[in-house]
C-alpha cells in the first residue's frame, strides 16, 4: 500500500492564517513519524483561496526544513517500540475493523450510504466538535484563544467555488461529470466539507463591519478583580471586540466614571461572588445611566443568577459556557449583526 498524507481541511483558518504554519508544521511531522511514503503540506492560507507565493513556499520549505534539518526520514520506525505509540495505534486499528465490519454487516459503504448510516455518524461526531470548539473546550489559536489585533495579509488570491450552485455549475462542469454528480445526490445525502473556525470567523467579520467596544469594569481591589479581567480580555478579543480596561475601584461612582470615560457601549463587571451580590444590583444602573447598551457579568453564581438578571444583567461569561452564542447575541443586541 502507498500511504499519502494531506493536512486537514477542517483545520484550516482565515483568521490569523499564519498560524496555519504552526498546524501544517505539526500534520507534516505526524505524517513523516506514521510512516506515510508522500505527505502534502497544506499552505498556511488555503482557506483564503488560491496560496499565496509566500504561502507556497513556506508549506515546501516545511518538508526541506524537516528532512534536512531535523532528519525525520533517517529512521524507519521513530515510533516503534515506544509504549504510548503501541497502544494508540492499537486503539485505532481495533476501532477502524469494528468500523469496517459494521460497514460489510450493512451491505458495504454505498448501501450505508443510501440508508444514512455513515451520513448520521458522521454528523454526530461534527456536532459533538461543534461543540467543544463553541465552549472553548477545543479552542483554535489565532480563531477563539490568543486572537490576533492586527492580521497581515498573506497574500492568498480569492477564487470562485466552480462546484458551487452560485458560480454557475452548468457553464464550468462537464455535461457528463455533472450528470453523475446529480444521480449521486439522488442516491445519497452528500457530506458537507467544513472547516471548526467558520462560526468564530463569522463573527469577527461582522464586528469588522461596525466597530465594537468593551469595557472591563473592575470593582474592588485588584486581587478580586484581575483574575476575571484577564479572562475577559482574551474573551471578548475572540469576537473581535475592541477590549478597553479600567484602572479599577473599590467605590462604584468612580467605577462608573472610569467606564464613562472608555466610551464603550458594553460594560463587563469583573469581581468576584461576594461582592457581585452587594455591589451589582446597585451599580447596573448606574453603568446604564453612564452609556452602557449592554450590561455583562464576568461569571455566573448559581445563586445570585436569578437576582442579578432582575437587577439588569443580560449575559453571563463563565468557564465553559457557550463562547459563540454569548458573542452572538452580544453582536445583535449592539446591531453588529441582524
Amino acid at each position: 500500500m502507498h500511504l499519502h498524507a494531506r493536512g486537514s481541511w477542517r483545520e484550516r483558518t482565515t483568521v490569523d492564517p499564519w498560524v496555519g504554519l504552526l498546524r501544517g508544521t505539526g500534520e507534516t511531522i505526524a505524517a513523516a513519524l506514521g510512516g506515510a511514503d508522500s505527505i502534502a503540506t497544506v499552505a498556511m492560507d488555503a482557506a483564503l483561496g488560491e496560496p499565496g507565493e509566500l504561502g507556497r513556499r513556506m508549506a515546501r520549505n516545511t518538508q526541506v526544513v524537516l528532512a534536512e534539518e531535523s532528519h525525520l526520514g533517517r529512521v524507519a520506525d521513530p515510533g516503534g517500540g515506544a509504549g504510548y505509540i503501541e497502544a494508540l495505534t492499537d486503539q485505532l486499528a481495533r476501532a477502524a475493523w469494528s468500523r469496517f465490519q459494521a460497514i460489510e454487516r450493512e451491505g458495504g459503504m454505498v448501501a450505508a450510504l443510501r440508508i444514512g448510516s455513515v451520513q448520521r455518524a458522521v454528523q454526530a461526531n461534527a456536532r459533538r466538535q461543534a461543540e467543544a470548539v463553541a465552549t472553548l473546550r477545543l479552542p483554535i489559536v489565532g480563531v477563539s484563544r490568543f486572537p490576533a489585533a492586527d492580521e497581515r495579509d498573506p497574500g492568498a488570491e480569492l477564487v470562485k467555488d466552480m462546484l458551487s450552485h452560485e458560480t454557475g455549475l452548468e457553464g464550468h462542469v462537464d455535461k457528463g461529470r455533472l450528470g453523475l454528480a446529480r444521480v449521486a445526490a439522488e442516491v445519497v445525502t452528500p457530506l458537507l466539507r467544513t472547516r471548526l473556525a467558520e462560526p468564530f470567523e463569522a463573527l469577527r467579520v461582522a464586528v469588522r463591519r461596525t466597530a465594537g467596544k468593551v469595557a472591563l469594569v473592575a470593582v474592588g481591589s485588584a486581587a478580586m478583580s484581575r483574575p476575571r479581567v484577564e479572562f475577559c480580555r482574551a474573551y471578548f478579543g475572540v469576537g473581535g471586540f475592541a477590549v478597553v480596561e479600567t484602572a479599577g475601584a473599590s467605590e462604584l461612582e468612580v467605577a462608573v466614571e472610569q467606564f464613562r470615560a472608555t466610551g464603550a457601549q458594553v460594560a463587563v463587571i469583573c469581581s468576584t461572588d461576594a461582592v457581585y451580590a452587594e455591589a451589582a444590583p446597585r451599580l447596573v444602573p448606574l453603568l446604564r445611566a453612564a452609556g452602557a447598551k449592554v450590561v455583562v457579568l464576568a461569571g455566573r453564581p448559581k445563586d445570585q443568577v436569578e437576582t442579578l438578571t432582575a437587577a439588569g444583567v443580560e449575559l453571563f461569561v463563565h468557564q465553559g459556557g457557550d463562547a459563540l452564542a454569548l458573542l452572538g447575541a452580544l453582536q445583535r443586541r449592539l446591531e453588529v449583526q441582524s
